[in-house]
């Protein structure tokens, strides 16, 4: 599992590709403005059920957000 952090927030790197890979000529939609752009990049990152997306140079990563686990006390068996 390939983990990125972004400051103190952990991400799962699931995939990661390079901008022109989001060249909304590539689809077939005759834009090249950022809202087009932007709209492939946003069906990429649900095809892969990803949460977040991280640029790193000409490259996005399509990632998880990894949450802080919480332990509930009240669900333990302390052998009681």
């Amino acid at each position: 599992m390939n983990i990125y952090y972004n400051g103190d927030q952990p991400y799962q790197v699931v995939r990661t590709l390079p901008a022109s890979t989001f060249d909304p000529r590539r689809y077939g939609v005759n834009r090249t403005d950022e809202q087009a752009f932007m709209m492939i990049l946003q069906l990429w990152r649900d095809e892969h059920h990803c949460d977040h997306v991280l640029r790193k140079g000409d490259d996005f990563m399509l990632c998880r957000t990894i949450k802080e686990a919480v332990i509930d006390d009240s669900k333990i068996n302390f052998g009681r």
